[in-house]
């Protein structure tokens, strides 16, 4: 197991960076933009997204959420085998006039395409949150087209 870590430095404002990673409509705006997400301690969190024609689902748990400062979520089950019990943790840090967030991917499986396929995601996301945040727009995945 290991955790991935990744941040940036942003001017957003603590409130801006905790809706973005804590409410729906954050979510929406720079992860997926088909998603229900939680909005208290032990609410489920479903992440659906079309990956080259295929419906990707994630699930988690909310596990904790301490306003301006942290969210933190348990992956219940996912159609990538290395996220299955691994945990995501977003800290808010304020250093004078900017933030950091920082992500923390713990307990993800290692080796193998499942992993490398985590890493290269979060690179691409993360840009999509800095730029959401920081009202360029963020990238989420698209869902599935209606039928």
């Amino acid at each position: 197991m290991e955790d991935l870590e990744y941040s940036f430095r942003t001017p957003a404002s603590a409130a801006s960076l905790f809706d973005a990673v804590s409410t729906e409509a954050g979510h929406r705006a720079w992860w997926a933009m088909d998603c229900d997400v939680g909005a208290t301690v032990g609410a489920p969190c479903v992440m659906r997204f079309n990956k080259d024609g295929t419906l990707v689902t994630m699930k988690f748990r909310v596990d904790e959420l301490v306003n301006n400062e942290r969210v933190r979520w348990t992956c219940t089950d996912n159609d990538n085998p290395a996220w299955k019990g691994s945990t995501l943790t977003w800290h808010i840090e304020s250093t004078g006039d900017e933030r950091r967030l920082r992500l923390v991917h713990g307990g993800l499986a290692l080796g193998g395409p499942p992993y490398e396929m985590t890493k290269a995601g979060w690179r691409r996301f993360l840009d999509s949150l800095q730029g959401y945040v920081e009202g360029r727009g963020g990238d989420p995945m698209p869902g599935m087209p209606a039928t």
